[in-house]
């Protein structure tokens, strides 16, 4: 890791009633989970926007709750990386940029996950790339193997965007390493059972 870098560790979603007994008390509630999570972790992923756009606010509380070094990783939604045509792609965005806003600071990575159905398609990046806003640190992750080739990792990296490898994923062409000089993260997900 790079002199100066900042390494935070935190897993895909934090509410998780299977985690009460292990990593919650048993007695804690609901809303009191995010906050004991930001006592013990750095940062965490944020799947509710892959589905829905969330209120302004349930975003504000989640960032009322987290410590001011908190990072949340907020995941695109399914409209803008499950959807081949991309429709509507501009106005997906400028909502996914709304609801990023609302975390302020305290916003990690935005993170770009495709499915395993969804091979290697150059123009799909080359659609969402001018429309990001220059201040994201962005993410991608691409589960199908036809992606996993150095053209796809030179491309992120001109990007200045990060390559995510998912566990139980075969490790792509380009592991994870020294973050992007422009992004500023990579991500290596693992997640929670639970």
């Amino acid at each position: 890791m790079p002199a100066g870098a900042q390494l935070f560790v935190g897993t895909s979603g934090f509410s998780y009633s299977g985690w009460r007994g292990t990593f919650y008390p048993k007695g804690l509630k609901a809303k009191d989970m995010l906050g004991y999570y930001a006592g013990r972790l750095r940062t965490v992923e944020v799947n509710t926007t892959f589905y829905r756009t969330q209120p302004e606010d349930v975003v504000a509380g989640w960032v009322a709750a987290v410590p001011a070094d908190f990072r949340f990783a907020v995941k695109a939604h399914r409209r803008i990386t499950h959807n081949r045509r991309m429709p509507n792609l501009e106005e997906a965005l400028r909502i996914l940029a709304l609801e990023a806003a609302g975390f302020g600071d305290r916003l990690g990575p935005v993170l770009f996950q495709f499915p395993p159905t969804a091979p290697f398609d150059e123009s799909r990046l080359r659609r969402i790339a001018p429309l990001l806003p220059s201040h994201w640190r962005v993410a991608f992750q691409f589960r199908h193997r036809s992606w996993h080739t150095p053209q796809v990792a030179d491309l992120i990296e001109r990007m200045g965007a990060a390559l995510v490898h998912g566990d139980g994923e075969e490790e792509p062409i380009r592991s994870v390493g020294a973050p992007s000089s422009t992004c500023g993260c990579d991500e290596k997900h693992t997640h929670p059972s639970g």
